[in-house]
């Protein structure tokens, strides 16, 4: 009888010391459901390549994303449009972007790279992320499509 008296005494003592709120409430306050869990972005990506989609580069493309929200990664090449304040026409060259920042609100990824050649020169891409899990990431975007990644280990 001594034995279920302290043991109902010590669990009143801890339910009284834990979190008032139940967990429900915890995951509704992150904005997921019951049975999601909160998979982390950090690590290293790489790329593959998305059915009907024109064959990946070789070697593949591959994403850092640190835990400070710098990047690293394959630079990419990207059109830029060079204004000509001349009387000459405007042209476009090709220039290598380097990743330097990321950061994930909700669903949203939002990556900010730099030209290794004009370091003045930066591009921001905003991502859907359609799907998250401990071992793919699907992202898109309106101008650039589908990409599809799996992480590196």
């Amino acid at each position: 009888m001594k034995k279920l008296m302290l043991f109902a005494l010590v669990a009143g003592v801890l339910s009284a010391c834990g979190n008032s709120k139940k967990s429900s409430e915890i995951l509704a306050e992150e904005g997921l459901a019951p049975g999601d869990t909160m998979i982390e972005i950090i690590g290293e990506w790489v790329e593959i390549p998305v059915a009907g989609q024109a064959e990946a580069a070789k070697p593949a493309k591959k994403m850092k994303f640190n835990r400070d929200n710098t990047m690293e990664g394959t630079p990419v090449m990207k059109k830029v449009k060079k204004v000509n304040h001349k009387n000459a026409a405007d042209s476009i060259e090709m220039t290598t972007m380097v990743y330097q920042l990321w950061d994930q609100e909700g669903d949203t990824l939002t990556i900010v790279s730099q030209s290794a050649v004009d370091p003045q020169l930066q591009d921001t891409v905003t991502w859907g992320i359609v799907s998250l899990t401990s071992d793919s990431l699907q992202l898109h975007n309106a101008k650039q499509g589908a990409k599809h990644y799996v992480r590196h280990k």
